[in-house]
């Protein structure tokens, strides 16, 4: 049985944060296409970058095996809340870590009605985990110049969750 927690992450983890979400983002070089221009969201491999969102986002960690495995920043704003990254490390894929980290966002901030979140159009698998756990696909952006690829913007509404 592995023992996992998931807390706030501190600026002491901003390293480690750092460092996972790098080689998160590295693993998705397969599925990106030639025409990107990024290989992941700005600064997901800039360690200041961490340790900003820990200071103005909320900025979850997932923590299992001695490491940090995962993470999850996300804007809490009233009743609505925006995802702004998601991340698990590439050998602790497909163990329920982004779900988990997910529902602990959900379950620890109640008054939000609706989550939302933008993914590449060409990140397939994140499409299915999305719409895996209640988000709907709600746009398609078109390719921007300036990256290469377009993105999929999906929201979950709790109210149609839990009815």
């Amino acid at each position: 049985m592995c023992i996992y927690m998931i807390s706030e992450a501190q600026i002491s983890d901003a390293v480690e944060l750092c460092a996972v979400a790098a080689a998160a983002f590295a693993s998705e070089d397969y599925y990106r296409p030639v025409t990107a221009q990024v290989n992941g969201p700005p600064g997901h491999d800039e360690v200041s970058s961490h340790k900003k969102l820990i200071k103005d986002l909320y900025y979850i960690k997932y923590e299992g095996e001695g490491h940090i495995l995962g993470g999850c920043v996300a804007d809490i704003q009233h009743s609505m809340a925006e995802i702004h990254t998601l991340f698990v490390a590439p050998a602790a894929m497909n163990r329920g870590i982004g779900k988990a980290l997910v529902n602990y966002l959900i379950q620890h901030h109640p008054k939000i009605t609706t989550w939302s979140l933008s993914t590449p159009d060409y990140a397939a698998r994140n499409h299915s985990f999305y719409e895996s756990i209640g988000f709907e696909c709600t746009e398609r952006l078109p390719a921007a110049p300036d990256i290469g690829f377009g993105f999929f913007q999906y929201t979950m509404s709790m109210n149609e969750r839990y009815t």
